[in-house]
């Protein structure tokens, strides 16, 4: 299996669009259940920790929402249990149970995995400078608590690499491999608490660069090729329109893509799904995979992150 991956960075020239819809294409896009170019992978039942369970069971959510998250001491009590004590009890039953499925595994920037496994790379953009003014602030007196990290940074350039014997998941763009867990080079672990380790699938020791991977499809779906647009933050409207669409049309912008299905979050909202199509066009296939479930296959893997 193959993957082709992908890193995105926003720079100063993003202004100008890769690519825009068809003239013409006004009408409604029709609803993703009824369209043709969509396939649906079915989720599985998967095995999260017990504890996990438990605090994604419907009702104690609703209860926790209605009754406890309105007070502070209760609130970051049960946040400060969960940042601190969740961590220790996955490493203790990881030691006992599934010690092999739930091992650490090597955490690795995409430009280290290129560079040591010489994988050939496509460079689709150069690096760039993008600025970064302090916003003005009103009243003008409240500028002071405003204050820019940097004038500018160096975002990446944008390039395509083949990587063999990899596995993506619904909901994250990490990826599995034999070596490891892929990341793009803009995560930062020690400051980043990713939707990932929030929901208890995944648990990264940001100091060793290792991560347990919690959320296991034993029945992986085999997939011939396909580009890999998934996200724990795409079913946010912002998230999806600077994050993840953008990247979308950039890859369809390349005709040396054509033809390749494009992966996405199942269940995303029927607005985004349209700018999907509006995008893709309505040849192309689309596939919707949900959280723990599995595509093994020569995989086109697009990542990007925004850095602040």
């Amino acid at each position: 299996m193959s993957v082709i991956w992908l890193e995105s960075p926003m720079d100063k020239h993003a202004t100008a669009p890769v690519w825009a819809p068809p003239s013409g294409e006004d009408r409604m896009i029709e609803p993703i259940q009824t369209a043709p170019n969509v396939r649906k992978i079915e989720p599985v039942q998967t095995e999260l920790h017990d504890i996990v369970t438990l605090f994604c069971n419907p009702w104690v959510r609703r209860n926790y929402r209605r009754y406890l998250k309105r007070y502070a001491v209760l609130r970051w009590t049960i946040l400060w249990i969960w940042r601190n004590g969740y961590p220790i009890y996955v490493n203790l039953s990881a030691r006992y149970f599934n010690a092999k499925v739930k091992r650490w595994r090597p955490l690795i920037k995409l430009s280290d995995f290129v560079r040591v496994s010489e994988i050939p790379t496509y460079k689709l953009a150069d690096s760039a400078v993008v600025a970064t003014p302090t916003p003005a602030v009103f009243p003008f007196c409240d500028q002071s608590y405003l204050v820019s990290a940097h004038d500018a940074y160096r975002f990446p350039e944008i390039y395509v690499a083949t990587i063999k014997n990899a596995m993506i998941y619904g909901g994250t763009n990490l990826v599995l491999t034999d070596s490891g867990v892929i990341c793009h080079d803009l995560y930062d672990f020690v400051r980043d608490y990713t939707c990932e380790e929030w929901h208890g699938r995944i648990l990264i020791n940001p100091k060793s660069s290792r991560i347990r991977w919690l959320l296991h499809d034993n029945n992986p779906e085999p997939i011939t090729v396909a580009a890999s647009f998934v996200d724990a933050c795409a079913s946010n409207y912002a998230h999806w329109m600077t994050e993840v669409l953008s990247r979308i049309a950039m890859f369809c912008a390349e005709e040396r893509f054509n033809g390749i299905p494009i992966v996405v979050n199942d269940g995303l909202h029927k607005n985004i799904m349209e700018s999907l199509f509006l995008v893709t066009g309505s040849e192309r296939e689309i596939i919707t995979l949900p959280i723990g479930k599995a595509l093994a296959g020569i995989i086109s893997v697009y990542i990007a992150s925004i850095v602040f």
